[in-house]
């Protein structure tokens, strides 16, 4: 039985934190003892109603109300620091180290690097670049590098000249919202929502939501604040293909498991109007694709995994 100390200040969403959370709450012989009482409620089902979920980031769709509430479990500072000090834990994980870093004084005396992860799911890449935000830029990165050696460091929106200091990692999908098999009948060759005009933002319910994809060929995607999106995810399991334009541009440790050549050619298709066999293949392949390697389970095993290398 693995324990993990999950290290996270709650109180609303922040997808890489709650996408890694998800996972390892997925993983048999895996318990996750969240820090204190954070209002991390959300996460499991049956804790929030409609309405409360409604009221979070992105209408809480996704990623919220779906971990079964007999698994959760909530460590005190002061029942944590014990265990620390007993080395309880085997992993202590800090899911978002630039929003809550709490009891790291005392993990840091107890537990070796590669016992300690710090997961770095901002949008800032610390390219550095002529604007008045460079100064906070540099202190950022600044900061992430002294983590960097204090244990692991998964930073998702990842610059080559990174690797090696940072490991890669990514937001993913609940897979039991994937679809089993692809949908029969679409209706639109474009889904309706495109991402920066919030009057497309139309869906009131995670299932109309679904749905907007799941009868549309394609599903509108571009850079943002980040490279990574949730949306990538929840177009891909609802057996819709992204329209990537620009995707040749995605750094090569970003988004690391995406299915990036796979995308280009079904760009490729779309700009040309192919229809039929090929696209149907090619909408296929992605959604097997996505139930194997896109999921919250897949990047909470890959966490783990590195670190017991």
């Amino acid at each position: 039985m693995k324990r993990i100390l999950f290290v996270t200040r709650g109180g609303d969403l922040d997808y890489q934190n709650d996408c890694l959370f998800h996972g390892l709450c997925c993983l048999p012989e895996t318990e996750v003892f969240i820090l204190n009482e954070t209002g991390y409620d959300f996460m499991f089902s049956g804790l929030f109603s409609s309405a409360q979920l409604r009221s979070l980031y992105g209408r809480g769709f996704t990623i919220t109300g779906l971990i079964p509430p007999e698994k959760k479990r909530v460590h005190t500072p002061e029942e944590a620091r014990k265990n620390i000090s007993e080395k309880f834990y085997d992993f202590v994980i800090y899911g978002s180290v630039f929003r809550c870093t709490d009891l790291l004084d005392e993990v840091l005396k107890s537990y070796p690097r590669n016992r300690i992860i710090f997961i770095d799911g901002e949008d800032e890449d610390f390219h550095f670049r002529l604007t008045r935000g460079v100064s906070h830029r540099f202190f950022q990165r600044r900061k992430a590098l002294k983590y960097a050696g204090l244990g692991l460091y998964f930073k998702r929106e990842l610059l080559p000249e990174f690797k090696g200091k940072f490991l890669p990692v990514s937001f993913a999908i609940p897979e039991e919202l994937i679809l089993q098999e692809l949908p029969e009948n679409k209706t639109r060759e474009m889904a309706f929502i495109i991402p920066g005009k919030p009057e497309t933002y139309i869906y009131d319910t995670p299932e109309t939501y679904y749905k907007g994809y799941q009868e549309s060929v394609y599903g509108m995607m571009f850079k943002k604040g980040g490279w990574d999106c949730l949306r990538h995810y929840e177009i891909l399991a609802n057996g819709c293909i992204p329209y990537f334009p620009g995707i040749e541009a995605l750094p090569p440790e970003t988004m690391f498991m995406f299915p990036v050549n796979l995308i280009r050619y079904t760009n490729m298709l779309y700009e040309k109007g192919i229809t039929g066999k090929r696209r149907i293949e090619a909408a296929q392949t992605l959604l097997d694709y996505t139930r194997k390697y896109l999921t919250t389970r897949f990047i909470a095993e890959y966490v783990l995994e590195a670190a017991c290398r």
